[in-house]
């Protein structure tokens, strides 16, 4: 299992239109096979901004990439996320491997 972290940041007056991309992101029409098998939000802030950490879980590297490949092949998706609008920043994407000291 891996968790992918996707670090934003944003003013803090454009969490509004954050939160708006994120409803569009959960419409069906986006739904895949394979998809996540969940996600938690993390936020903090400061004076002028938000920082919302998102972490996503997936089964292996590979249903991630698929998803992925999914997502970037909606143009709906890239207009979401990726157009000249966007009023956040994409700090960082990192994979992690899940890992038990344990096992």
């Amino acid at each position: 299992m891996i968790t992918v972290l996707f670090e934003y940041k944003f003013e803090k007056k454009f969490l509004e239109d954050f939160k708006s991309r994120l409803k569009k992101s959960a419409d069906p029409k986006f739904n895949s096979e394979p998809s996540n098998i969940g996600m938690n939000f993390m936020q903090r802030e400061d004076e002028q901004n938000y920082y919302i950490n998102l972490f996503i879980k997936y089964r292996s590297i590979e249903e991630y990439e698929e998803r992925t490949r999914f997502e970037r092949s909606q143009v709906e998706w890239n207009e979401t996320w990726f157009s000249n609008d966007i009023t956040h920043e994409l700090l960082s994407v990192t994979i992690w491997k899940d890992f038990s000291p344990m096992s």
